[in-house]
């Protein structure tokens, strides 16, 4: 099947990621040789005697990448050897990729919601080193990383590839794992056990957090209804804002 990541709001469209079923562990462990001969071939900068010291917010051997945009949020270590541009509109966020080969890079992007076709895939947990829960997601037995989802995070934040291979997708999955994302607050997982208490049901949809108003929305259906019957909506702290019952 050819690779594809499409980023649809129908739920009756998506494979909702935070469903599947106990993936296998990936670790992230040093970056492995580029043995991919399709990989164009690139010569690494000089390393200065005396590196300059890294600044506030970054670590030795990097730069931080920044994009804030209302209750948005995405600051991104960007390696020596990589250079990065900040993206707006719907999707906005942070694409980075290595000198020299702009036409391959990855994202990682604030989405209202995230989905993915299930045709294909097998998800890994990461192990990140900062302990943030995320899912990587492999298309077709391929040995690169497609997408990588942040799960309970304060709103929807994923990465895709877009051409990354061996050593690059190795180190880009790297920089993700040392990613921070939004602006505090509650994850989903929260959302949705805060909107269960404060509606006495236990049937959720996928939260969404609205960017622009730092604000999740969970829909509750009761078991076998075609119809949400009652939406909660949360400040970006959990705090309940309204319960609204369907008729």
């Amino acid at each position: 099947m050819k690779r594809y990541i499409a980023a649809v709001m129908s739920g009756a469209l998506l494979l909702l990621l935070a469903g599947c079923a106990a993936p296998e562990p990936v670790s992230l462990a040093a970056p492995a040789p580029d043995t991919h001969e399709e990989d164009a071939p690139f010569t690494a900068a000089p390393v200065p005697d005396e590196p300059a010291a890294a600044g506030p917010g970054e670590t030795p051997g990097s730069k931080t990448a920044l994009f804030e945009r209302d209750y948005i949020r995405i600051e991104l270590p960007v390696y020596d050897g990589w250079d990065y541009e900040i993206r707006d509109g719907d999707h906005p966020g942070i694409r980075f990729w290595k000198e020299g080969s702009r036409d391959r890079y990855a994202e990682l992007l604030f989405y209202p919601m995230f989905g993915v076709c299930g045709t294909g895939l097998e998800e890994k947990d990461a192990d990140f080193p900062a302990g943030r829960e995320a899912k990587i997601g492999y298309y077709d037995g391929h040995p690169d990383w497609d997408f990588v989802c942040f799960c309970n995070a304060p709103g929807d934040y994923a990465a895709t590839n877009c051409g990354l291979i061996g050593s690059r997708a190795d180190e880009a999955l790297a920089m993700l794992g040392q990613a921070t994302l939004g602006c505090g607050g509650i994850g989903s997982k929260e959302a949705a056990a805060i909107a269960e208490t404060a509606a006495a049901h236990d049937y959720y949809t996928h939260p969404l957090f609205d960017g622009e108003t730092g604000r999740w929305t969970v829909k509750l259906w009761e078991t076998g209804g075609s119809l949400p019957v009652v939406t909660v909506t949360l400040e970006a702290d959990g705090t309940v804002v309204s319960r609204d019952y369907a008729e």
